[in-house]
This record gives structure tokens, sequence and C-alpha cells, in this order.
């Protein structure tokens, strides 16, 4: 018997029926939460009359729901309707409106990064290198193959092909598993971005454009001419034909159908960064540990401004921004250690709004359309963004 057949007769995916409270063998706590005493005991009769105690969730809270363990991922379908979540060996889907668990399913190995999704099947990348093909209709595990990783990255997915970031970028095909295809590059801890069959891929002294039919390289550059090199924040301008990425305080812009340098800019470490129409924005932190937004204006290209908050944002008092950047209303989305989702205007950054989200630091930003979920010590939260005052549109 294979491990495919073995997996399949095994039955590991786990339905939310056995999901008893948060733990660390069960992440995420289905339950509501339990009464504080068992002792059923009649209370001495009182003249006056209790105030209630449980203030009711603000408005825009959809749905939370407790957690044992840190979340390593957060991706939604499509259609906005499944929430894949990431935490310690499982993978969840819930249910995005509602934040029911559809199933639960585990790996032998830590999942520290986001699935990637296909048409039939979700795929998790353990911290040892082993990719696990997960049934989206059921949570039952498929198969599963190991390479060797420096560190877990999100997998891609095109046209069949389900693309894992080891020490070499592998090709599986994603119905059966069966190995494809390996690039001549070898990499360490890479960063990457997929658009249509290429993927861009860089971990600090290689970077290269692949060919997803066959992991063929398009170019790559030499180290000979560039110490360092891209591998994180990767984001593609297709209309003006070049890719963003970093390294540590370096932002390099790269024609794509080249590989060459179209300029770059020099900074301290950039914490996350992206597009918003004509503006890239980038957040870095200061060396006092403070929050400091810089955007390039791309028709230029050159700095449109940089501001420190608190210090050049008017209305500014939410801490340091914690998470990745998103969009709603064109603006841009973050969420800051004081527990806020705060929106800014990319091309002036003029804080636009704020609303609070949870009592602490916030940890992982997700956004879809008017729902963002929001993950930090001890909970997961949907928030509707069209009822949160967040954005002046």
């Amino acid at each position: 018997m294979d491990r495919r057949s073995f997996l399949r007769s095994m039955g590991l995916g786990v339905g939310a029926s056995a999901l008893v409270g948060a733990s660390p063998l069960n992440p995420l706590d289905s339950r509501p939460a339990p009464d504080s005493s068992t002792d059923t005991t009649p209370e001495p009769t009182s003249t006056t009359t209790a105030e209630p105690t449980t203030a009711a969730p603000p408005e825009h809270y959809r749905w939370t729901r407790d957690l044992y363990g840190t979340v390593r991922g957060l991706v939604t379908d499509g259609a906005g309707e499944e929430l894949y979540v990431s935490i310690g060996r499982n993978v969840y889907r819930l249910a995005a409106d509602s934040g029911d668990v559809d199933w639960q399913a585990e790996s032998e190995q830590t999942v520290e990064a986001p699935v990637a999704l296909g048409e039939s099947a979700a795929f998790a990348v353990g911290d040892e290198g082993r990719l696990l093909s997960i049934a989206r209709s059921s949570g039952d595990r498929n198969w599963f193959e190991d390479v060797y990783v420096y560190r877990a990255a999100r997998p891609r997915v095109y046209d069949g092909t389900v693309v894992v970031l080891g020490q070499r970028v592998h090709g599986f095909e994603a119905d059966s598993g069966d190995h494809q295809w390996q690039s001549e590059q070898t990499f360490t801890t890479p960063g990457a971005l997929r658009d249509d069959g290429f993927l861009y891929v860089g971990s600090g002294r290689t970077f290269a454009k692949l060919d997803l039919a066959d992991g063929s390289t398009v170019w790559e550059w030499d180290d000979r001419d560039h110490l360092d090199m891209p591998n994180a924040g990767f984001r593609l301008d297709a209309d003006r034909g070049l890719l963003y990425a970093t390294y540590n305080g370096t932002l390099f812009a790269v024609e794509t159908e080249t590989g060459d340098v179209a300029w770059q800019a020099d900074g301290n470490y950039v914490r996350a960064l992206d597009l918003y129409g004509d503006y890239l924005l980038t957040v870095t932190e200061t060396d006092a540990d403070n929050t400091k937004f810089s955007a390039i204006d791309l028709d230029e290209p050159a700095v449109a401004y940089e501001q420190i908050a608190p210090l050049d944002v008017d209305g500014w008092s939410y801490g340091r921004v914690t998470t990745s950047l998103a969009a709603h209303d064109s603006y841009a989305v973050a969420g800051t250690d004081t527990g806020h989702l705060v929106a800014l205007d990319a091309a002036s950054g003029r804080l636009v709004g704020a609303t609070a989200v949870a009592e602490d630091s916030l940890a992982r930003l997700h956004v879809d359309g008017d729902a963002a979920f929001v993950s930090g010590s001890g909970f997961l939260r949907s928030v509707d963004l069209a009822t949160a005052s967040l954005t002046d549109t």
C-alpha cells in the first residue's frame, strides 16, 4: 500500500464535531464560554437589581474564536466564503461569514505558512518540508511528499502544478503528487511571487525568474554583479512591467522581462509594502521603534513623503504597525500593537480612520472585500469593515 492509499484508508481529516475546546491538540475553541460556576445552590434573595456584567460586542465584530497557538496563515477562497487557518500542525477550514469550523486536517509537522488553494485541494507545507494535499470538500488528506527546506514558505499553484519553495524549487502534479521538475538554483529562505506561468523567487544570494511549465530559468542574477538580492515583499506592477522586492533595508524595482534593476532605494528594514494606484507604500521601523510610512510616486519615481507615527501623522495614537498591509476602499489598511485597524491614504499619508478590533496587539491581517480577519494572542476575529467607520467613503 503506497502512502496515498494509506492516508485515504486512515481517514485523517477530522470533522468539526471532534473539536472540544482550545488546547494544544485543538487550537480553535468551538464551544460557547462555559459557566463560571457549577454550584447550583440558590443565592440569597437581594433587594437590589444587578447590572449586566457582559457588554454586547461592538457592531463591527462579525465573530470571534478563542485559540491556542499562533496563527501562521489566513487565506480565503475566490468567493470569500471559505477561510483557511494555519495553526500549529493543523489546517482548519471555517465558514468565513460565521466562523463555524467545517473541518480540521493535521500534519506531522508545524504548518508555518498560509496554504495554497487549488481547484479541489488545499496545499500546506510543514516546517521540515512536508507538502500535504488536503481535500477542500472534506479535509481528508490526499497525499504528501517531502522536500528539503530551510524555512517553510507558502506554496503556489498553477495549471495543475503545485510549486514548493525548498532548497530547490519543486513542481508536483497537484492531483497525484508526482514530482515533475526542480530548479537548477538552490535557495535558503526564499520569497516568491507567481505571475501567470512564471515564478519570481529570491533568497538574498540567489534571485531568478522561472518558467513553471518545467522549472527552467528565464533569467537570473549573477552574484558577481549583485551582492544582495531580493528575498521578501514581492509585489508586481504589471502596468509598468516591474517587480518590487526587498532585502533587509534595500528596495529593488526589477524589470520583469529582462531582470535588470530599474532603480533601487536604501533605508531601514522593510516590515511591509504594497501597491496603491501610482504609489508604493512601505512600512519600516525607526531606531526608536516608531513606525515610519514612506511612499514612492511611481510616475517619477521619487519619494513622495516620509512620515513617522505619531510625530508626523495627525491624529495618530495607535502605537506601531505590527501586521502586513492590506487594502479597503483604495486605502492602505494595517493592524497595530494597540489592537486597532488603521487606514491611510497612500498618496498623501493622511490618517483616514481607525477602529478598535482587539484589546491587545494584532499579529496577522487578511482582508477580503468588506471582511477583515485578524489574529493576536489567544483570538481569531472577523470584522465587518462596512460598519467599522474605518474609511471616509
